[in-house]
């Protein structure tokens, strides 16, 4: 029989083989129900890089959308590129089909009120590629439901949702699995932040959490049929949904207060995380350092300082601060925010404004190589102001 003293001696070597640091000490790896969990300490990180778009993309061309009489478009909120077309929400346009090479097809739904129609332009979609399916949420007319339109003819049915909060993200499984995750209004509790269900209606089962910081909006996303699960603003950890049961897998270490809740503090920090691929996953960390005061009656705003991008590199177990995103494609100095869709397709969405500008830049830059120059300079001349936007489209390497 194990003594007192004989069985402490036990748990302080088994603590010890379940959580060790790797050679980056930055990086903290802890089994958890026979799963590898990695915690990033983001403030002792030593290494860093610069991230240039052709370090990240594969296969990366322009495409420019066409400009008609009925694809005009002012700005484009969602956008999703696949094998056979590209899709466009816009702010005052609806949501318009393309072909992969930028040429108009037609209207998928116009903007209004009426049936088939959409009212919120910021409206959240899901392509279904390959069952030629598209699902757009619209709680502004339609309620706690989605609209999925047959990508074919444009034909459309409603299909009920069953959360009882706002609906934050869905990912559609062979036209036939719904996930869905939840969005509280501001100050509300839920326990429920993931649910499964049917295209028919019919719940599967709900997810039972509640995360300890008080995050309770919550997102979905997937790469190569892989779901990764988080909590904005409160997300310190990234979970991947393994047979019905969220596994922790990336956490990012602070000590902060997590900025979540108003009234704000000086000290408390933003957590957030996203995958580029399934080996490459980016993080950051702020923290809030002062406070401007808006009037007695108002909340302060929250000054950020102490910024901390990163990238995590699975396979190789490597922690590094990002510097900076460098467009090495077309020379801008600060790339625009981009998507990353499931299907491994990353894009960025220029307007013909932005293309000016940044071909501005690189003229007066005698350091951008010629072959970026001319490319821009190709690009600029070729477009007009009332163009339609470029997009920047390239494959997840």
């Amino acid at each position: 029989m194990y003594g007192i003293k004989g069985i402490l001696i036990l748990v302080i070597v088994l603590s010890f083989l379940a959580c060790k640091r790797t050679d980056n000490l930055a990086l903290i790896e802890t089994m958890i129900k026979g799963k590898t969990m990695y915690t990033i300490d983001p403030l002792i990180i030593k290494d860093s890089i610069t991230l240039k778009l052709t370090d990240l993309l594969d296969d990366i061309r322009l495409v420019r959308l066409e400009k008609t009489d009925e694809a005009l478009i002012d700005y484009i909120m969602r956008c999703y590129v696949g094998e056979r077309y590209i899709i466009c929400t816009t702010v005052s346009n609806g949501i318009l089909m393309f072909s992969p090479e930028g040429k108009f097809i037609r209207h998928i739904a116009k903007n209004g009120r009426g049936p088939g129609e959409i009212s919120d332009p910021n409206a959240g979609i899901w392509v279904d590629e390959r069952n030629d399916r598209l699902y757009v949420r619209d709680e502004y007319y339609h309620g706690k439901g989605f609209v999925c339109f047959n990508l074919k003819d444009s034909q459309f049915k409603k299909i009920p949702l069953l959360a009882d909060d706002s609906i934050r993200d869905i990912f559609v499984m062979d036209d036939s699995i719904i996930y869905i995750t939840t969005m509280p209004m501001m100050g509300k509790e839920s326990d429920i932040p993931l649910i499964c269900q049917t295209t028919s209606g019919r719940l599967l089962w709900k997810m039972k959490m509640k995360n300890s910081n008080g995050a309770t909006n919550s997102t979905i996303t997937t790469l190569n049929d892989q779901i990764y699960f988080n909590y904005l603003w409160g997300g310190d950890t990234l979970y991947k949904l393994i047979d019905k049961e969220l596994v922790p897998f990336i956490s990012i270490k602070n000590s902060g207060q997590l900025y979540i809740n108003r009234p704000y503090k000086i000290g408390d920090v933003f957590l957030g995380f996203s995958f580029l691929t399934n080996n490459l996953f980016q993080g950051r960390y702020m923290e809030i350092t002062d406070l401007n005061s808006r009037g007695e009656r108002r909340d302060p705003d929250p000054v950020w300082g102490n910024r901390h991008n990163f990238l995590f590199y699975l396979r190789e177990k490597k922690v590094l601060s990002m510097k900076e995103t460098e467009d090495n494609y077309l020379g801008a100095e600060k790339p625009p925010y981009y998507q990353l869709q499931n299907n491994g397709v990353a894009l960025f969405n220029y307007t013909p404004l932005d293309i000016a500008k940044i071909a501005k830049s690189v003229s007066e830059n005698p350091k951008v190589p010629e072959d970026i120059r001319k490319r821009i300079t190709d690009l600029n001349n070729s477009i007009d102001e009332s163009d339609n936007p470029v997009l920047l489209i390239g494959k997840i390497k």
